[in-house]
């Protein structure tokens, strides 16, 4: 049953992406073939502000990516080091997993 409504939302997206709609009017509906998925990419590639969405999702990605990269790495150099009560905060840390 899942696997069906999988398909077939996969073929209302294909559809969709072919037909010229208007949400202010819905029962205007028309065929707009490969034309309409020219446009939309043109517009997408020809907007001001494309560009900068771009770079601002790129430097989001990498920031987080860093953060989550240096975090990890300086948490677990913390709990490399002996200690007391190291064996019960890196069974804190690792319980969540198992």
């Amino acid at each position: 049953m899942a696997a069906a409504r999988r398909i077939t939302d996969r073929e209302n997206k294909i559809y969709g992406i072919y037909l010229r709609y208007h949400l202010l009017m819905p029962s205007m509906k028309e065929w707009a073939g490969f034309d309409n998925n020219n446009n939309n990419n043109n517009y997408f590639l020809t907007d001001p502000a494309f560009g900068t969405a771009i770079l601002n999702t790129l430097l989001l990605v990498g920031g987080v990516l860093a953060i989550s990269v240096g975090g990890g790495i300086a948490v677990a150099l913390l709990l490399d080091q002996p200690s007391f009560g190291s064996g019960i905060v890196s069974l804190l840390v690792i319980a969540p997993f198992s």
